[in-house]
């Protein structure tokens, strides 16, 4: 889970209640003259919860906030996204319930189009639903409201890449890295975005600075793991991805990506069985967030079919 603290909105009892400031959730607490009652949490499955001071309690109901939905009076803005968010983290397992989430975020945009928590979760559905112009929409509104946020850059670029916008992709996968140089996973996007677009000798070069700078970083590893795996490099990226230490318990986003990676690599390199039993750790449990990414039919597909494969070894 990573915790940020910002926000500067137009309105401005909002601004005080929010500042401007990204914070990872080991970073010391911000030095203010007065703390800032609010704070937005991104949770695994990327969405942003409103929090209170340094992350802790209710998040501040916001100025002069009403909103009447299905019957109800909400006069908190942070209830009132936050609720949409716990809808959210059923979706992967009731779809009606991300589209109710979704239906809440437009009502409260429609309220406040400045709010940055409607506007980034409003990006993230959209990314879900597939909707890249929608998404890039709310991503550039969310990103000029926190233009230090390297981690938007980094959402902007892959929107810009998938539209086949290349020069802004570039640009902004060069901010990313350029707003945080001590990023393992900016450096590792845009060493991919190289590899993607022919570009091997700059995707190289990052990497190897980036092994030197990070090389016990887990996200590190795991990224180049995965464009050892696009590459055909196929015995680095199981070295790779053999060496990152993920408890047995863990289910985060990371831990069930290493998982899907394990799977396949597996898969191609003809080790079947192991392959299986990546699948069947995979999927042990599909509630989590995750798994709004990958479709959970697709996955049981591939689980069978290396399965059956296995059988014939």
């Amino acid at each position: 889970m990573i915790a940020i603290a910002f926000l500067l909105l137009p309105i401005p009892m909002m601004a005080q209640e929010f500042p401007e400031l990204l914070l990872d959730e080991d970073d010391p607490p911000p030095l203010f003259e007065k703390i800032p009652a609010g704070t937005f949490v991104r949770i695994d499955g990327d969405w942003i919860l409103c929090r209170g001071q340094l992350g802790q309690g209710d998040g501040p109901p916001g100025p002069n906030f009403r909103l009447d939905y299905r019957g109800r009076a909400y006069t908190s803005i942070a209830v009132f996204n936050n609720e949409a968010v716990e809808l959210a983290l059923q979706g992967a397992t009731n779809p009606g319930a991300l589209i109710e989430a979704e239906a809440m975020w437009k009502a409260g945009y429609a309220d406040d189009p400045h709010f940055f928590a409607f506007n980034y979760n409003l990006a993230r559905v959209s990314v879900l639903r597939r909707d890249f112009k929608q998404a890039l929409f709310f991503a550039e509104r969310s990103a000029a409201m926190m233009k230090k946020d390297y981690r938007l850059d980094l959402l902007l670029a892959s929107l810009y890449e998938r539209l086949q916008h290349d020069v802004a992709a570039h640009l902004h996968y060069k901010e990313a890295v350029r707003k945080n140089p001590f990023s393992a996973t900016a450096l590792v996007a845009l060493a991919g975005y190289y590899a993607r677009t022919e570009r091997e000798s700059l995707a190289e070069d990052l990497l190897r600075r980036g092994m030197d700078r990070f090389e016990t970083d887990r996200q590190l590893r795991l990224g180049l793991a995965e464009l050892r795996y696009r590459q055909y490099r196929l015995n680095q990226a199981r070295i790779l991805v053999e060496s990152i230490d993920v408890p047995k318990t863990e289910r985060s986003s990371f831990a069930l990506r290493r998982l899907l990676l394990m799977a396949r690599l597996y898969d191609r390199i003809g080790d079947y069985r192991r392959a299986t039993a990546s699948y069947d750790e995979l999927l042990t449990s599909t509630a989590e967030p995750f798994f709004l990414d990958h479709s959970i039919e697709a996955l049981r597909r591939e689980r069978s079919r290396v399965e059956r494969l296995s059988k014939v070894d």
